[in-house]
């Protein structure tokens, strides 16, 4: 088959179209891939088991900075916020997500992941006596997965359907669970991915 000027010239703008199109999916993919969420670092975990929006996961061991205090969740989450993030940039310490929190009797533990690079030895030591540096231990969790603001009846309502995936599947639960907020409070609240994890028995 005769191929003319013209057609060599479509052919090689094909090509360069189909390279441009391939680089620029995995450059959108190497985002989306487990360990970081909008480029910022995530918890590393082995996904065990996926049902729709719930996961089983093998977390491994974290370095985490953390603070309790007394309040709601809504008013102890922006103390703690607060005193972790001054901790962290003026230590030069990236952020990373998300922002965890648990109910421990009468107070609210708030949780930074630091990043994976740091441990206790290298990493630099609070000045403000109320924050914490713990090692967590690889642990095995499930979660569950979804969008929307971050009043209590929506949280409620996921925690519902968790439980019940718990207790359909006979599995035991360590502690309460952990309320995990991915974004930033200026993101609207149906883009935001928040998460409910709950550490589990092997």
């Amino acid at each position: 088959m005769f191929i003319t000027k013209f057609d060599k010239i479509i052919i090689y703008s094909m090509k360069k179209l189909l390279l441009a199109i391939l680089l620029l999916a995995t450059s959108c993919s190497a985002k989306n891939d487990i360990g970081f969420y909008k480029g910022y670092e995530v918890p590393a975990y082995q996904l065990l088991d996926q049902q729709h929006n719930i996961e089983t996961r093998l977390y491994k061991p974290l370095l985490v900075a953390q603070i309790k205090t007394k309040g709601t969740r809504n008013s102890s989450a922006k103390a703690s916020f607060r005193q972790l993030a001054k901790y962290i940039f003026s230590n030069d310490i990236a952020m990373t997500s998300p922002v965890m929190q648990q109910k421990i009797g009468e107070e609210w533990l708030v949780q930074f992941v630091m990043p994976a690079k740091f441990t206790q030895n290298s990493i630099a030591k609070p000045q403000n006596e109320n924050i914490k540096l713990v090692n967590l231990a690889s642990q095995k969790a499930v979660a569950i997965t979804f969008s929307g603001s971050w009043f209590d009846d929506n949280f409620t309502k996921y925690q519902h359907d968790l439980q019940n995936f718990i207790n359909n599947n006979n599995i035991s639960t360590i502690g309460e669970p952990i309320f995990a907020y991915y974004d930033d409070p200026f993101t609207f609240p149906w883009n935001r991915k928040n998460e409910i994890i709950w550490y589990i028995k092997d």
